[in-house]
């Protein structure tokens, strides 16, 4: 037993490796794309299109369909006709969609159009093409200085709004500004600790300060605002991430959720990997050969780091719903129960930063035995292939 586990420990830098590859099933209605991905000007794809496991995503040519992008850096430049569906770091949209429009990033800027309507949620968002619908978001910093043709909700810190806005205009913020002769619709705004705003002489822009004083509800506000933000944004992803890998899916939450033995087990091939594996990518990267190795190995052990947590979160959500003889096949009701765990267990201090850590070194360890056990099939498979050949 002991032998084996070493020989575990051995090979985590090749299943590290592969943690961006093989997540997504097949489906002949749609086109299915793994790792960077670039669809150029004159390029039509008349299907839905799934990209994820990527660094970069660009879309210069024409989707007539639906897009699913799981990446790093996005940018839309061409034209969608269906609904949009994004979980990056950084989104930048400037060209046109026709449908419907959920992103979920650190940094959105959309320039472009959008028909529908657009939900956002990430850390700071910019605003300067075209909604044809509502627009709701929930972020630290939001800026808008496009036109909204419908309502307007902003659940944010801070706000500035510089645009036409059509709809009413909900604001939730601590400090606010606005250009009251854009806004066409009425205003209705809670700012801070709901005092009126005042107007600056000279200027036509209303400006809410946010308060001077800091007190625990304040923070406390302040944290609220940001657990929501993160709860929804990292929702999403995980929505999309058990769409394009449902098998995948239900591979991991066996090695989280199997047995008590199960998931320590993955936590300490998790812990193991952390640890031990940025010493042998510093080597590696000093090498000709073993730079392209070591940055893949990295990539994908953040890409676990972060988001492979949602599958744990899942599997957490599935046991809670077994316990009460509830099923979910879809797993996004346990995804939701397991993400509204960890936003709970946030607001204890110490307590919420340790169990986001024990989730993340859980991810790690059962992704890597995920894609061993594989690999281990995938051997046994080939050596009965050529047993049965040589009789």
């Amino acid at each position: 037993m002991i032998k084996q586990k070493l020989r575990l420990l051995a090979i985590l830098p090749i299943l590290t490796a592969l943690f961006l590859c093989g997540f997504i099933t097949q489906s002949s209605a749609a086109q299915f794309e793994t790792g960077d991905y670039s669809l150029e000007q004159s390029e039509i794809i008349e299907e839905n299109l799934y990209v994820s496991d990527a660094q970069s995503v660009t879309i210069d040519g024409v989707i007539d369909g639906d897009l699913f992008i799981g990446a790093e850096v996005v940018t839309i430049s061409g034209t969608v006709t269906g609904d949009v569906y994004v979980g990056a770091r950084s989104i930048d949209i400037s060209g046109n969609i026709y449908g419907n429009t959920f992103l979920a990033a650190q940094y959105v800027d959309i320039s472009g159009s959008v028909a529908q309507n657009t939900t956002i949620a990430t850390m700071s968002s910019t605003i300067t093409g075209t909604v044809g619908r509502d627009l709701l978001i929930f972020a630290s910093d939001s800026k808008i200085s496009g036109d909204v043709m419908e309502d307007v909700r902003v659940f944010v810190s801070s706000s500035i709004i510089s645009g036409n806005i059509k709809g009413e205009s909900m604001i939730f913020a601590a400090s606010s500004t606005i250009d009251e002769d854009l806004m066409i619709g009425e205003v209705y705004e809670n700012i801070g600790d709901g005092k009126e705003g005042e107007i600056i002489e000279g200027e036509d822009i209303l400006q809410i300060s946010p308060k001077t004083d800091i007190n625990f509800m304040d923070s406390l506000k302040a944290k609220f605002v940001s657990t929501v933000v993160g709860f929804i944004a990292m929702y999403i992803v995980g929505i999309v991430l058990i769409h394009l890998a449902p098998v995948k899916t239900l591979k991991i939450e066996k090695k989280v959720s199997g047995s008590a033995s199960e998931f320590l087990y993955s936590f300490l091939v998790g812990l193991g990997i952390t640890f031990f594996i940025p010493f042998p990518l510093l080597l590696l990267s000093f090498t000709v050969i073993g730079l392209p190795l070591a940055f893949v190995i990295s990539a994908g052990l953040i890409f676990a780091l972060i988001f492979g947590k949602l599958w744990v979160e899942s599997a957490i959500g599935y046991k809670i719903l077994e316990s009460t003889n509830k099923k979910d096949n879809k797993r996004f009701l346990s995804l939701f129960i397991g993400r509204g765990l960890t936003s709970v267990i946030n607001f204890i201090p110490v307590i919420g930063t340790l169990y986001k850590w024990v989730l993340s070194m859980v991810a790690v360890g059962a992704i890597a035995r995920m894609k061993y056990d594989c690999l281990k099939g995938k051997k046994t498979t080939k050596k009965v292939a050529k047993k049965k050949s040589k009789k």
